[in-house]
């Protein structure tokens, strides 16, 4: 069954193909909901879609994939980001974790390790829902602490109140 949501950026067509048929989406838990060759383009799926996981590269036309990290970090901080590029340059590598990625790969893409980045980050995923959707840990869920889900306030309960779980 698939459960996350995978938005693909990489101004390099072969690439974008590439990244879909690599590794088995369905069977990791994943689907692919969009692609785009800009950061730009790729930042309006990203505020339309909401998706789980992108992955970018770090060098298009319009925003980089530094960009897109940082504001996945900011705006959309559920969202999972792992950088592609042909740059084993030290300093992109830094840049990138700083902006929050989960992982930096290096062109050309090895199937064992996205496969294994991707892995990794469905179970991070499936552990923070789990947690999420668990009424002993109501509180515990940061990540959408202002949405109605969560938030005993937004959804008009007092302070300290136990949520009324069914």
């Amino acid at each position: 069954m698939s459960r996350y949501s995978v938005i693909l950026l990489d101004d390099e067509e072969l690439i974008l193909q590439s990244l879909q048929t690599l590794i088995d989406w369905e069977k990791l838990g994943c689907y692919i909901v969009g692609t785009a060759k800009t950061g730009d383009k790729g930042k309006r799926l990203i505020e339309r879609l909401h998706p789980n996981i992108v992955i970018t590269d770090i060098k298009m036309p319009g925003l980089t994939g530094l960009q897109l990290a940082e504001y996945c970090a900011k705006n959309e901080p559920q969202t999972k980001v792992v950088i592609v590029s042909a740059y084993a340059d030290f300093n992109f590598a830094q840049s990138a974790m700083r902006a929050g990625t989960v992982n930096y790969l290096l062109k050309p893409i090895i199937r064992t390790e996205l496969q294994g980045t991707i892995e990794k980050v469905v179970a991070e995923l499936d552990k923070h829902e789990s947690t999420r959707l668990n009424p002993a840990n109501f509180y515990l869920c940061h990540h959408c602490s202002a949405h109605d889900c969560c938030n005993p306030a937004a959804a008009g309960h007092a302070a300290g109140q136990k949520y009324p779980w069914p």
